[in-house]
């Protein structure tokens, strides 16, 4: 045994200076070529991608010391004002890893190589890209492939190391947003409200929900008015847990863009209580206006109780139910204002 763990120990010991000084990188070339429009073309039409795509231009024979490690790249990739990384977008790319980005017009994002690249070899960095201002001008991008801490590359031609590609908008998302706001209107009902500077081509608007503002889901969709000075929106949606919304803004051409995010925290449905919680008899709905629908359902979903309130206080009959979970619910005209759970002995 004592001689297994001591191999192994030595084993971790090789990987781990390899790792820190890779013989095989002598000869590397990192270089950026030269970026392209994916799908051809030098003009961002609303959105599109581009291919950063880096180069070992190493002239060794490859599997050689001409070998780029993975990790031992650190690409910067600057964005002009009229073009760049989607507001409030989270950017992956494929097989690099995000280092660091900003959002917005003159943003920038950092990227270190996941992979392996052999002498002659090129990894592809496809960044999606947003545009912001309509300019026939092409304004340039400009791509920076340097070696990164502590893994050090050969770099036999320092002059291939910095490249830019010079692209124009042809049109950003159609639409641009003067403001846009969530507040709880009352008991689990959230209003949300914008209104737009302009809109053409834009096909819908989607209510999107995050509990953590990380994973957001849609909750509601609205068609565009297309209106050429702005329009008004106003919607409402059921919401009992606190959370963040934003706006997805889609294009007839499947293009989208994201609006800023707004948080609403939500407050205690009143002061309606249930008690007691568990029971073999009544229990008592508390702190009602009267006129309320309270409603008993089972673990399935079948409603066992349907009543309404007479005044503030409310006794339900569980002693002819079975043993177990039931739900209840307070309804006052078409919201819901009150859930929870009741344990029949």
């Amino acid at each position: 045994m004592k001689k297994l763990s001591l191999l192994a120990s030595l084993a971790l010991l090789s990987t781990s200076i390899y790792a820190q000084i890779p013989a095989n990188a002598v000869n590397a070339d990192p270089a950026g070529p030269g970026p392209f429009m994916v799908g051809g073309g030098s003009s961002i039409n609303g959105s599109g991608q581009v291919n950063y795509f880096v180069e070992n231009a190493s002239t060794a024979l490859p599997g050689t010391n001409g070998v780029i490690p993975a990790g031992s790249l650190e690409v910067t990739i600057g964005f002009p004002s009229q073009y760049g990384i989607a507001n409030n977008t989270v950017p992956t790319v494929n097989n690099w890893t995000v280092v660091s980005y900003t959002t917005g017009p003159s943003g920038q994002i950092v990227l270190t190589n996941n992979n392996a690249i052999d002498a002659g070899n090129t990894e592809d960095a496809i960044v999606n890209v947003a545009g912001f201002t309509v300019v026939g001008t092409p304004q340039n991008s400009t791509m920076t492939v340097d070696r990164s801490v502590p893994i050090q590359v050969g770099n036999t031609n320092i002059a291939n190391d910095i490249t830019q590609v010079s692209l124009s908008v042809a049109a950003p998302l159609p639409v641009t947003l003067r403001s846009f706001n969530a507040k709880e209107q009352s008991c689990g009902i959230v209003v949300l409200n914008w209104e737009s500077a302009k809109e053409a081509n834009l096909n819908r608007y989607e209510v999107e929900f995050s509990a953590e503002g990380r994973d957001y889901k849609m909750i509601k969709s609205l068609d565009a008015q297309n209106a050429a000075n702005g329009a008004k929106y106003s919607t409402s949606v059921q919401q009992n847990a606190s959370g963040y919304y934003r706006l997805k803004m889609v294009d007839r051409d499947g293009m989208f863009e994201y609006s800023t995010v707004t948080k609403v925290n939500m407050s205690e449905c009143g002061n309606i209580q249930l008690a007691p919680t568990v029971t073999s008899g009544n229990a008592r709905v508390m702190g009602l206006t009267g006129g309320e629908t309270i409603k008993v359902m089972n673990s399935i979903g079948q409603i066992m109780i349907s009543q309404q309130a007479r005044g503030e206080n409310e006794s339900i009959d569980m002693s002819r139910f079975a043993a177990g979970m039931y739900q209840v619910i307070v309804v006052r005209g078409t919201e819901q204002v009150f859930a929870g759970k009741i344990v029949k002995q």
